[in-house]
């Protein structure tokens, strides 16, 4: 949840999540981040962090003329296993909403709250659209 390290980056998606936690909201939150510097015990009881690997080498992210299809690869599977942990997570409990984060989390919650008839919040925070911008 921190970007750049324990309690460093932007701290909207964690501040957010910790306040409603507080106020006894459960949460699941899947990533595919190896970690973020913050133990999952730290997060608080309401707060379940599921993390699963979706392995890109980052020799292939990087091929040129190909790397990019490599990384549409990465986010459609991605977003299939997302989708996959959190209908089985769905299965087991009462979902009030789902909740995505940027271009990788929203797929998979929208089309999650579709299946189930369940609101989603989806959350964007600036682009990723950086290393274009003047260069077009």
């Amino acid at each position: 949840m921190w970007s750049m390290g324990k309690k460093k980056g932007a701290q909207s998606l964690f501040m957010t999540l910790d306040a409603y936690a507080k106020k006894g909201h459960k949460f699941y939150y899947l990533t595919s981040s190896k970690g973020d510097g913050l133990s999952d015990t730290e997060l608080g009881d309401n707060i379940e962090v599921i993390r699963f690997s979706v392995p890109l080498p980052s020799r292939l992210a990087s091929l040129k003329g190909a790397g990019f299809f490599f990384r549409v690869l990465w986010w459609f599977l991605f977003k299939l296993k997302a989708f996959r942990i959190g209908k089985g997570i769905a299965e087991k409990e009462k979902i009030d909403l789902f909740y995505g984060y940027e271009i990788y989390g929203v797929p998979a919650a929208k089309k999650l709250a579709n299946k189930y008839g369940r609101p989603v919040v989806s959350r964007f925070q600036g682009t990723i659209l950086a290393p274009w911008i003047g260069k077009v």
